[in-house]
């Protein structure tokens, strides 16, 4: 488990690429907070460090995420990178939400 002041990181994009993200984590609250800094390696050079503030709230059927990722100085960085957290929270709610059975029904008498 990440512990605040420690540091973590993690590849990105395709394999191989060179690609990863590395950070520290600044906040460890478990099970509904962690905030940590974001650095690239290997892409976005011109990026200064940002800030990701990852949120949950659960309840008995559903767990609700809110992610903020902050301190952009680049409208184009914050965009693309919008892009990126949009469509990595779209996978893991496809991985996470049980499929929808739809049946037939039966045809009216």
């Amino acid at each position: 488990m990440a512990e605040t002041g420690s540091q973590g990181s993690g590849s990105a994009g395709a394999a191989g690429a060179g690609v990863s993200v590395s950070g520290h984590f600044l906040e460890v609250r478990p099970p509904e907070r962690l905030v940590y800094t974001w650095r690239w390696e290997g892409a976005f050079a011109e990026m200064p460090e940002t800030l990701v503030t990852l949120e949950l709230r659960g309840s008995d059927n559903e767990t609700l995420l809110t992610l903020q990722h902050d301190n952009f100085t680049d409208l184009g960085l914050r965009h693309q990178h919008r892009s990126g957290w949009v469509s990595a929270c779209d996978r893991l709610d496809r991985l996470v939400t049980p499929p929808t059975v739809v049946r037939d029904r039966p045809a009216a008498e």
